[in-house]
């Protein structure tokens, strides 16, 4: 005569309880954060460039983060645009301070 055991009603995990959730790559906060370091370079506002600066360092960041999480085409793209395109619009943005500054001092009561 055998004897079976008897089966509980809470089964057993077959596997290990940790289960890696997939990580998606922050592409749509690369690209918040590019449009708003441009903003801030293109506003012509004394300061707000060191804060276009900062978001610029961020959206870098991020780019690379992206590329490591998979989407390497879009990372590249985002690197791209915050160090070449972002400096471009530095300067365009620095041109429309002078030109704002300018005015000021031309201005005659």
């Amino acid at each position: 005569m055998t004897e079976q055991t008897p089966q509980s009603p809470i089964q057993q995990p077959t596997h290990t309880t940790f289960v890696q959730q997939e990580q998606q790559a922050p592409v749509k906060a690369g690209w918040i954060l590019i449009f708003t370091c441009w903003l801030c370079y293109l506003v012509p506002i004394p300061g707000l460039g060191l804060l276009g600066m900062a978001l610029n360092f961020a959206a870098f960041v991020v780019s690379i983060v992206v590329m490591t999480r998979g989407k390497v085409g879009m990372g590249i793209l985002l690197l791209v645009a915050s160090v070449l395109f972002s400096t471009a619009i530095y300067f365009i943005g620095l041109a429309v301070f002078a030109g704002a500054v300018n005015e000021v001092m031309n201005y005659q009561y």
